[in-house]
């Protein structure tokens, strides 16, 4: 019969440093003191359960029931173990893991996200691969897991160096997981939180708010210490998101949201006005204490001021933003003025006020000044005094100061339409119109073939004798334009002139009609008489000369004679025939007296009467004599032949 021992059994084991040392395995039938009967203890890989990693060195003890061996590096717990005692098998029993890593320092204890950390402490293994590491707050709670890509294994098994993670607060603690790819096999540094390592973050701090509307709004608060936008942070639970509270002078702000990891928020503000209120912000149990003055509310804003331009007593209309809600915050300047009695008519957009009386200014500053805050005058419209008076600048009596045309302008100048200078805007005629030149044809008994010889001549000598007779100095103003047969018929130009005093083209024509009419003209003996005289623009007529009137012949004399004789001639003898007719066809009749009484009658009151034939009266002509015009100027106006 066969004796055998019985197979050794594995109960415990202690726990070796990640580096690596001398472990004991405690159990039953390890066999004797020494180590001739242990041929072999093996510890199972967690990265490969086919792989088996020996412990060297076995030696039993203590008798049976202990035995110790030199375990390699590794990482990991609740591994397999075996063991073979004379040639028995004892296991795979998972009763072996590595000893915890373990953080004894964290440096620096208060940093700023982004901050490198060198982590010192015992079992973080041979490889930076195997690491994970956790945030935890002060309660062990897990917050989020940290990024690996900048994590480094500086000594391997004691040094970690990495990045402070975004966050913010007191007392975080860093949990270091080895290996972290395995969870079974997982050993964590936190497993107390009485005996860990905290750190903080900087408090934070505030640089800058930015001003909101009066009517409330989104502000924008810059420093630093304000932790990670939330969307960035994958947290176990949503309760443990980071308090934040921000209070803006007496208001506090609403929906905080982090738009730049730890440097930028954003809040809601409520409606309010002025400035130098004090920021305070807290994050989680840490307080920036108060930034003083940083907030303050946006200035006025004008839009548009109706009517830019008014009098004393006129109601003003202020549009734009940043008015506020209380018309006791709020006074409005013209210039230097006062606008009394402001109403604030829409909360922050719109106010009136009553324009002083008595006050002269054009474009001035409006100022609106809402709880000591102001609007910037160069970029705001400007306002205007309404002063009563002339505001056309060529006005004789135009008042610069004015602002509101009250109708009293004196505008000087030509005030006849037809004039080339007719000023539409003159209400006062200053006698300066300059009439359009007047064309005035003047027949010569001159022969045009003689003309034709000297046609220079013979302009210059009417020229000349124009204005010898007219006593015009000025010979320019008398241009010869065309010349025509019939005989000789010139034609001028009489050229205006406002400052020959008495004597204007149109009276110049009217001293030439009145010459001509009274046969006082005088010329030179090489132009012949003067025939006609046509003006063809103006207030003229058609006048004849003395020496154009037609001359009576001795056979006209005669003509007359005879005609009248015959005139005579036959008013007799009508008489005659009349009488015998009445006593040939009234012959016997009782009214034959009456008939040839009323023939006798008709015919006295034919021999009575006033018309005589050939009483012809010769008709003047019309002298144009010139006469003032509404304008200020003379003007010809032809008078009518009298009725004789």
């Amino acid at each position: 019969m066969l004796f055998s021992y019985q197979p050794p059994e594995i109960l415990s084991a202690t726990m070796a440093l990640t580096m690596g040392g001398r472990v004991t395995i405690f159990g039953r039938h390890f066999g004797p003191i020494g180590n001739e009967s242990v041929s072999a203890i093996e510890v199972e890989s967690w990265q490969s359960p086919s792989r088996w990693i020996t412990c060297e060195d076995p030696n039993v003890t203590q008798t049976n029931v202990a035995l110790e061996c030199d375990m390699p590096p590794g990482e990991g717990g609740n591994l397999n173990l075996r063991m073979t005692v004379g040639g028995q098998v004892a296991g795979p029993v998972a009763v072996y893991s590595y000893q915890r890593p373990q953080i004894t320092l964290i440096s620096p204890s208060r940093v700023s996200p982004g901050t490198f950390l060198t982590v010192l402490g015992h079992n973080f293994g041979t490889s930076a691969e195997l690491i994970e590491i956790d945030l935890h707050n002060r309660d062990g709670r897990r917050l989020f897991t940290l990024p690996r890509d900048n994590l480094t294994l500086a000594t391997p098994h004691r040094q970690i160096i990495l990045p402070a993670p975004m966050y913010a607060g007191l007392q975080l603690a860093l949990n270091v997981r080895l290996p972290y790819q395995a969870l079974p096999n997982t050993l964590s540094s936190i497993h107390n939180p009485a005996w860990e390592v905290f750190y903080d973050y900087t408090a934070p701090v505030i640089t800058s708010v930015s001003r909101p509307p009066t009517a409330g709004g989104q502000v924008t608060v810059t420093g630093k210490g304000f932790g990670p936008q939330e969307d960035d942070m994958q947290l176990e639970d949503d309760d443990m998101r980071l308090f934040r509270s921000v209070l803006l002078g007496f208001r506090e702000c609403s929906n905080i949201n982090v738009t730049v990891n730890d440097t930028e928020l954003v809040c809601d503000i409520g409606a309010g006005s002025g400035a130098g209120y004090d920021a305070f912000l807290q994050v989680a149990e840490q307080e920036s204490g108060f930034l003083f003055g940083a907030f303050s509310y946006e200035a006025p804003i004008i839009l548009s001021v109706e009517p830019s331009l008014a009098e004393g007593g006129e109601t003003l209309t202020v549009m734009g933003h940043n008015f506020g809600d209380d018309p006791r915050k709020l006074s409005v300047l013209l210039g230097d003025e006062p606008c009394m009695g402001v109403v604030l008519t829409c909360h922050h957009m719109e106010l009136t006020c009553l324009v002083p009386d008595g006050v002269k200014g054009t474009h001035v500053g409006v100022l609106v000044e809402a709880h000591g805050l102001r609007n910037n005058v160069s970029d705001s419209p400007t306002f205007t005094f309404a002063t009563r008076g002339c505001t056309y600048k060529d006005a004789s009596n135009y008042d610069p100061e004015a602002t509101r045309d009250d109708g009293t302008c004196v505008v000087r100048g030509c005030m006849h339409p037809d004039a080339e200078n007719f000023d539409p805007l003159a209400n006062e005629a200053d006698g300066s119109c300059r009439r359009r030149p007047i064309v005035v044809e003047i027949t010569f008994g001159l022969s045009y073939d003689d003309y034709l010889l000297k046609p220079d001549l013979y302009n210059d000598l009417v020229v000349e004798d124009l204005s010898s007779n007219l006593g015009l100095l000025d010979k320019d103003r008398l241009p010869v334009r065309d010349v025509r047969p019939g005989t000789t018929l010139f034609v001028l130009e009489f050229l205006d002139n406002e400052t020959a005093v008495g004597k204007r083209n149109y009276e110049l024509v009217g001293q030439l009609l009145g010459i001509v009419a009274n046969n006082t003209w005088s010329n030179s003996a090489e132009l012949g008489p003067i025939m006609r005289v046509d003006v063809k623009d103006g207030d003229g007529g058609a006048i004849r000369g003395k020496a154009a009137e037609p001359r009576v012949s001795m056979g006209s004399i005669v003509g007359i004679a005879v005609g009248v004789a015959l005139l005579v001639f036959w008013a007799l003898c009508w008489r005659f025939v009349l009488r015998w007719c009445a006593r040939k066809c009234c012959a016997g009749s009782e009214d034959q007296e009456e008939v040839l009484h009323g023939i006798v009658q008709k015919n006295q009151l034919y021999k009575n009467s006033s018309n005589r034939v050939g009483d012809l009266r010769p008709v003047r002509a019309a002298a144009a004599l010139p006469s003032k015009t509404p304008f200020g100027g003379n003007q010809i106006v032809p008078q009518n032949a009298p009725d004789d």
